[in-house]
């Protein structure tokens, strides 16, 4: 599926990942995504690349609410993996040892 299809009939100009949703992932995902991401960096050049984003969080009536995963150190628990995998409080805890 390309990116035009996956994004469907909305209007959505952006996709926006929380760091902790993205954190939460496993590291091998991670690394897969950071490649990724890099490689759109390396391969294009656009304007706007060097701007400034800022995410404010909504509710259904547009109104400005507070948004639990902006704190990316100390982030709410990720609920739970739809797999049913344990994951942390903070993301993902590889079983590795650093």
């Amino acid at each position: 599926m390309d990116v035009h299809t996956w994004f469907n009939l909305t209007y959505c100009s952006y996709l926006t990942l929380p760091r902790s949703i993205l954190q939460a992932m496993p590291e091998e995902w991670q690394e897969r995504f950071i490649a990724l991401v890099s490689e759109i960096e390396e391969t294009l050049e656009y304007e706007g690349s060097d701007a400034t984003y800022t995410v404010h969080r909504r509710d259904d009536k547009g109104r400005f609410v507070p948004d639990p995963l902006s704190n990316y150190r100390y982030p709410p628990p990720i609920i739970k993996r739809r797999d049913g995998q344990p994951i942390g409080v903070c993301g993902y805890h590889s079983e590795r040892k650093v």
